[in-house]
């Protein structure tokens, strides 16, 4: 309420929390009040309604963007958010036809998946990026151990076409643990080995180029909830951690590339508190490995959820989308 809209509403008591219970009765002629209370599949009761007194234990309350531990994000200064639309075309040209068309009308992050769009060599990688300014526009490869060869094709484009390699930014999706938890296998330490050196390579190089994920759409279209998939998330971080920590490197190095890839429901709040929860766990996380203010930083890609949509009904799937899209960017 506004200093100019108080006078209007002077002559109205506020209402007690007693008073709204009794006027809710009232309206339920004679059922229970616990009637309007329902849990989410989290086991989070919701209730018909909240007062004040609901949050004032909350120790986040005052929590200011771009201070740990970054629950309304890591930085302080209003940030439009990327859009990084897939372009599932089978060719390169194809891939590049679409993606300078969208980047003209409004895309700002460029989504590559090796998958869907065969890149065999550099000749390939150069036609489907021909026309990208990489300073203006991250680049982000997505899930799969074909992502993994991109990257020093990506560093020959950027020497080919007269741009540094600061200038990369972005990151790649590709998770081992994800990928095991989809096709099956056992973790062991050569599975980061990889990995390590692209993360070596890009803290040099290109610091603003992230070279592992921690994805948990597997397992949220698989059926996890919200609680679930945080649990997920910060079980593979730490997995993460240990397993590059054995291959020299720090947890600020680390931290810094690493890069969440949660799939976003349709559970409109919840979705908001997930993703706000995500970064003040795993400002805790970091800062038990030691990790300082900066490591504890946490970035976030966020991507509109499969398991709710259909094949049959196209609009449907637009309003869900519309509505995971902008829990993403609130959260």
């Amino acid at each position: 309420m506004s200093e100019q809209s108080a006078h209007l509403f002077a002559e109205f008591n506020p209402p007690s929390y007693e008073e709204w219970v009794e006027a809710t009765v009232k309206s339920l002629k004679g059922r229970p009040l616990s009637t309007l209370t329902s849990r989410t599949v989290e086991g989070i009761e919701i209730r018909p309604f909240y007062t004040q007194a609901d949050i004032a234990d909350l120790p986040h309350l005052n929590s200011q963007p771009g201070q740990p531990p970054y629950l309304r994000g890591s930085n302080a200064h209003s940030q439009p958010w990327l859009i990084a639309q897939p372009l599932p075309y089978a060719t390169p040209q194809q891939f590049n036809d679409a993606l300078l068309e969208d980047l003209r009308r409004g895309q700002t992050a460029v989504h590559l998946d090796p998958n869907a769009t065969k890149i065999k060599n550099l000749a390939d990688l150069s036609i489907a990026l021909n026309g990208v300014d990489f300073a203006a526009a991250p680049i982000f490869i997505a899930r799969g151990q074909a992502s993994l060869p991109l990257v020093p094709l990506l560093a020959n484009h950027l020497q080919k076409t007269e741009q540094p390699l600061s200038s990369l930014q972005g990151g790649l999706f590709h998770d081992p643990l994800a990928a095991l938890a989809r096709h099956g296998g056992a973790v062991d330490d050569d599975l980061y080995a990889e990995s390590a050196k692209l993360m070596g390579w890009a803290v040099e190089n290109a610091p603003n180029f992230t070279t592992i994920g921690v994805d948990t759409a597997v397992y949220h279209n698989g059926g996890a909830n919200a609680v679930q998939q945080l649990a997920f998330a910060l079980a593979t971080a730490v997995q993460h951690i240990r397993s590059l920590q054995k291959q020299g490197l720090d947890i600020g190095q680390i931290a810094s590339q690493l890069r969440f890839v949660f799939a976003i429901g349709g559970d409109f709040f919840m979705e908001i508190a997930k993703l706000r929860a995500a970064r003040l766990l795993w400002a805790q996380v970091v800062q038990a490995f030691g990790g300082d203010a900066t490591a504890q930083k946490m970035q976030i890609h966020g991507e509109t959820a499969v398991a709710n949509k259909s094949r049959l009904d196209p609009h449907v799937n637009m309003l869900r989308t519309t509505t995971e899209t902008l829990a993403a960017a609130v959260g």
